[in-house]
């Protein structure tokens, strides 16, 4: 199971991955020293290390070609480094996981929207595009605390908690992720590193978008916002067939 799911299992607590195995906390140890580790803490720690030496490569390998083409336009850059991080998302998430994300949009009763800075645009379309099928939704980006505590007065099991974030994490940002877990709200996590939010989420969607300190591409994950949307439309296609006949309607009628 963890080699099925090497992104979230870098992730998982020991108690997580015995629970999602059906087994035992102590076979979970067994298991890591059997393959040569101390403990699961440091088979999770080599699971991390692993990856980030794949996101670093990725990012390697493209920045060497981005330097090398002398005489590019900054707009030429700017697109060749597009192409270089979009490249490599292939390779980061597989369609396993857009499946699995789109099943959590699609089983939620409410989802709610979180992100900062840089991806406040990003929880912006994913509020529009998730409205347009129909789903009921609510964005916490560009609250303030009051507003967001307010909106969470509902919060329960059946809703789905959808969390943009990069690079680190935000005391208000584990505050959440903590009161969604106390209510058994699901969490779907769209990132570009693993280690940046405690509690799991159920389904965590991870791809690089650059390098630290340089230019960082909001096309990567709004691409596995699309990714899901259109993964939604195609298993999903009659309950979201009717909303969105309803809302072409809609717009008919604002023509005349």
């Amino acid at each position: 199971m963890i080699l099925s799911r090497p992104q979230e299992a870098a992730l998982w607590r020991g108690e997580d991955v015995a629970a999602k195995a059906g087994v035992h906390g102590s076979a979970v140890t067994r298991t890591a020293k059997k393959l040569g580790y101390k403990g699961y803490l440091e088979l999770r720690q080599e699971l991390r290390r692993m990856h980030d030496q794949y996101l670093a490569a990725e990012h390697s390998n493209g920045r060497q070609a981005f330097r090398n083409e002398a005489g590019q336009t900054i707009l030429g850059q700017l697109v060749s480094r597009e192409m270089d991080s979009l490249s490599a998302a292939t390779g980061s998430v597989d369609q396993h996981s857009i499946n699995r994300a789109a099943d959590l949009v699609m089983s939620a009763r409410d989802i709610y929207i979180y992100g900062r800075g840089n991806s406040i645009p990003l929880c912006d379309q994913t509020e529009r595009r998730f409205r347009r099928l129909g789903r009921s939704v609510h964005d916490l980006s560009g609250e303030t605390d009051q507003d967001i505590a307010e909106q969470l007065l509902r919060m329960g099991e059946p809703d789905l908690l959808v969390v943009f974030a990069f690079r680190r994490s935000t005391r208000p940002l584990r505050q959440l992720l903590n009161y969604a877990e106390a209510v058994n709200c699901k969490v779907l996590l769209i990132t570009d590193d693993l280690r940046v939010v405690h509690p799991v989420p159920v389904v965590t969607l991870a791809a690089p978008r650059g390098d630290e300190g340089t230019f960082t591409t909001l096309s990567v994950p709004m691409l596995m916002l699309n990714a899901i949307v259109l993964s939604i439309q195609r298993r999903y296609e009659h309950d979201v067939a009717p909303f969105q006949q309803k809302l072409k309607n809609i717009l008919e009628g604002f023509e005349y």
